[in-house]
């Protein structure tokens, strides 16, 4: 897609993707300073380079950019936007033992179901064996509407191997990008 900077707020659940990047280094992360400053980067850099992304922690750091991901949606601004969420583990302990895990609202996908309303396509990866052909929907769908796109990514995946897509991203979704 040609992104070639990433703009994020750290935070446990995204922090060993955001050290990933950093390590392998095709694409610079940009601190900011909140959440809605990450999002509102993501969308200018959108409209300057063709796409945008941010990335965040689940709960408070991505509702704190839903403004922006939901401006970007009405203005057609291609954003992928990547949320860090809690493990199934996390999620079992909350709904069986009532046990919040950090940053919950307390409401089940609460996350996904607001990013769905205001997204071209929105998903929740859970298995590393699925992330390939989930993302590739996901980025396909950001790249042929023009619009953002919501992927978040269980902790505990980070880190996991995954298998290879298998093939490259159709070329005529690459149409409108533009170099930074």
């Amino acid at each position: 897609m040609g992104i070639c900077h990433l703009f994020a707020v750290p935070g446990n659940f995204c922090a060993d993707f955001l050290m990933a990047t950093e390590r392998v280094g095709a694409i610079s992360v940009i601190g900011t300073t909140n959440e809605l400053e990450a999002g509102y980067a993501a969308d200018a850099y959108s409209r300057l380079a063709g796409f945008g992304a941010a990335c965040v922690t689940h709960g408070v750091g991505s509702l704190s950019l839903l403004n922006a991901i939901a401006g970007s949606y009405v203005e057609r601004c291609p954003v992928v936007l990547i949320n860090g969420g809690p493990s199934p583990r996390e999620w079992a302990d909350e709904l069986e033992k009532g046990i919040l895990f950090l940053h919950s609202t307390g409401r089940f996908s609460t996350d996904f179901e607001l990013f769905e309303r205001v997204t071209e396509a929105a998903a929740v990866i859970v298995s590393a064996d699925d992330a390939p052909a989930v993302i590739d929907h996901l980025l396909s769908a950001c790249m042929l509407s023009r619009r953002p796109v919501y992927i978040e990514v269980s902790l505990d995946l980070w880190n996991e191997e995954c298998p290879w897509p298998g093939h490259p991203l159709s070329q005529q979704c690459h149409l409108h990008n533009r170099k930074l």
